[in-house]
């Protein structure tokens, strides 16, 4: 088989499934955690963002200028994938 058996799991109200996968030290309060509430980790992550605004905003400075690029625009047919696609027959 080329895919796995289970790529997801769906778990409903038996939260007991859920910690064989995740344990609870990951999850919120709100799941059965003891990871802090769901606000408090939201909170955490916004400023964990927050936190790297230089970064980003440095980050926005780095671009490329296409008017100085040698040659035309890059376009599909570079990639070399025009065509090469087969129509498949499923019964």
């Amino acid at each position: 088989m080329i895919l796995k058996n289970k790529i997801f799991f769906i778990h409903g109200n038996n939260m007991d499934s859920l910690y064989e996968q995740i344990p609870k030290e990951y999850l919120p309060v709100e799941y059965g955690g003891n990871n802090g509430s769901y606000d408090d980790l939201v909170k955490d992550l916004e400023n964990k963002f927050y936190s790297y605004r230089d970064y980003f905003l440095e980050e926005e400075k780095f671009v490329s200028n296409e008017n100085k690029r040698v040659g035309g625009p890059a376009d599909g047919n570079l990639f070399g994938s025009e065509g090469s696609f087969r129509k498949l027959n499923v019964d």
